[in-house]
């Protein structure tokens, strides 16, 4: 029964692929899951159950299998319909999952910025001013020392810049990663808007969006 449920979905792309303008079609994804009811001889809720639980078994393995092979460590034995589930794999992102060979990512930025050695200002830029008697005559100053000085000062602003683009590139890194996981467009619009109205409003909305919303799953799902 399982293998003709998962190849019945693995024919109707709407069903799984997010990336699909079919996926947004709900009358569509009704559509596939009234044919596949008809195929499986069973309810459309049952079959939707059915396949709920066959995909978070899979996205769990494959989550489980990249972490493992990051790690390098043995995976476990693999599940039976992990093989005909594979097609899935491309439309789920593992979640970064923290092991002892690998560094917690909300630390990279800290890790790395406390390990970059950021040259200390010039000693000169603190130093108590001198004295009347203590100053020597430009002349005394020879060409070497003033060499060497300007050197120092252009190594100094060399290392300071290097760490500077470093940075730089952490956080681009940061601020995409933090982008991509980003939630769903839809909650972040309607959240937009409800944030245009003020407590009471808000929370009136919020009643109604939520008694429409059960309202309709519970037709969908029979309940």
């Amino acid at each position: 029964m399982e293998e003709q449920l998962i190849s019945a979905v693995k024919e109707r792309r709407e069903l799984y692929d997010k990336h699909s303008i079919d996926f947004r079609n709900k009358m569509l994804r009704e559509k596939a899951w009234e044919d596949i009811s008809e195929e499986m001889g069973m309810s459309t809720k049952r079959c939707k159950v059915r396949w709920r639980s066959l995909k978070d078994r899979f996205t769990r393995d494959y989550k489980r299998k990249a972490v493992s092979s990051r790690a390098s460590s043995p995976g476990s034995r693999k599940w039976k319909f992990y093989d005909d589930m594979k097609f899935l794999g491309e439309f789920i992102t593992p979640k970064e999952t923290w092991t002892p060979k690998q560094p917690k990512p909300d630390l990279e930025l800290e890790k790395t910025v406390e390990f970059i050695q950021i040259p200390a200002p010039s000693s000169d830029a603190f130093s108590i001013p001198p004295s009347p008697s203590d100053i020597v005559s430009p002349c005394s100053e020879t060409s070497s020392s003033r060499r060497s000085h300007s050197l120092k000062q252009s190594g100094d602003q060399e290392k300071f810049l290097e760490v500077t683009v470093k940075l730089i590139d952490i956080l681009a890194k940061q601020i995409d990663r933090e982008e991509k996981e980003d939630g769903d467009p839809f909650e972040k619009f309607l959240g937009s808007m409800m944030k245009k109205l003020d407590f009471q409003q808000q929370t009136s909305l919020k009643m109604e969006i939520l008694n429409f919303a059960y309202k309709r799953i519970s037709e969908i799902l029979d309940i």
